[in-house]
């Protein structure tokens, strides 16, 4: 069975991982900077911390916020589900927006009827590697943090993600372009925002807060091969995106200006996603909804209210994407995709 997803980890990986547990030292100090020192140089922002989850990435942000308990932050829709979790926890009330039809944002202008006096920040997602501009959305004066998901690499206007919000946080999941098992990116390029970070380095150096060494340094490993992970992804992306061509499926928030570095594969496709699961599985291919648990949902709010979003998430699907996938596995994905969509 070809998976949806596959880490790409290496056994060079793996040998550098096995040298921090020689060393005998798992708590945050040397791979986390030079982690983070690497990072620096390939992202949009100046400073940059290593947390030991993508949640506690936004309880960080809340924080230095001081954003509290009934205080507001607007969300799209198609944010990842997986974040409510934070604003739940810190009773903070999400204020869902639809996004605008056959894309993953909402129109600034829908958002700005949304804000009033508790609204304390804005969460747009840039999800699956897929970069949009997010410059209006910044237009409002609320802070706005640029979820990134997985994503850290693609550009659009010549802005790499990330670039665009008071604050970002990148996922270092299985799925991203490169992986620490668990953990994330927090981002920006406000001078107050680092200098808190580096304090809390110093005082909370043996907390649970960062990044330990361990997966700090499959990080470290990881960015030796990270270009050619990428050139990787991009010819991946072609193959696929001449094939969703030929067929008649669609894409999402797709522009002639964006430098694509995809961590997933979403395309859109009107045939019945059972039907076309059923065809894939027939070749042993995985795929899955793009949007399986859409917030709207999870949140009970009138689904009237969210018809654009509701529509995308019954026909974006997701396809395997991953450097690891053999020149077989791929023309049987290309196959499928022909066939089927």
């Amino acid at each position: 069975m070809i998976k949806l997803y596959m880490p790409t980890i290496t056994k060079e990986d793996l040998q550098t991982v096995f040298n921090c547990l020689v060393e005998d030292d798992l708590t945050p100090n040397y791979y986390m900077e030079k982690f983070s020192s690497i990072l620096k140089k390939e992202m949009a922002v100046k400073n940059i911390a290593l947390i030991s989850s993508y949640g506690q990435s936004l309880d960080i942000i809340f924080s230095y916020l001081n954003i509290e308990p009934g205080d507001e932050v607007i969300i799209p829709a198609s944010i990842d589900v997986s974040l409510l979790y934070s604003i739940n926890k810190n009773r903070v009330k999400p204020v869902v927006v639809d996004v605008e039809q056959n894309s993953l944002l909402p129109n600034p202008d829908k958002i700005e009827k949304y804000i009033n006096k508790n609204t304390r920040g804005i969460i747009i997602s840039q999800r699956f590697g897929i970069p949009n501009d997010l410059s209006l959305y910044k237009s409002f004066g609320i802070p706005l943090i640029e979820d990134c998901g997985g994503s850290f690499l693609s550009s659009i206007n010549n802005i790499k993600l990330g670039g665009f919000g008071n604050f970002s946080m990148v996922s270092l999941a299985d799925s991203s372009v490169i992986t620490t098992g668990s953990g994330a990116i927090l981002g920006s390029n406000e001078n107050a925002f680092g200098k808190l970070i580096r304090d809390f380095k110093e005082k909370w150096i043996s907390s649970d807060i960062f990044m330990s060494n361990l997966n700090a340094a499959l990080g470290v490993a990881q960015l030796k091969n990270l270009h050619k992970n990428m050139e990787n992804r991009k010819k991946l992306t072609s193959y696929y995106d001449r094939a969703v061509a030929d067929s008649g499926g669609y894409f999402i928030d797709r522009y002639d200006n964006q430098e694509l570095i995809l961590t997933k594969y979403m395309v859109a496709s009107n045939t019945p996603f059972d039907e076309i699961k059923r065809f894939f599985s027939k070749y042993k291919v995985t795929i899955e909804r793009a949007f399986p648990n859409p917030i709207h949902r999870v949140l009970e709010l009138d689904v009237k209210r969210y018809r654009n979003f509701e529509s995308l998430s019954h026909k974006a699907i997701l396809l395997p994407f991953y450097p690891k996938l053999s020149k077989e596995e791929i023309e049987t994905i290309v196959k499928c995709i022909k066939a089927i969509l």
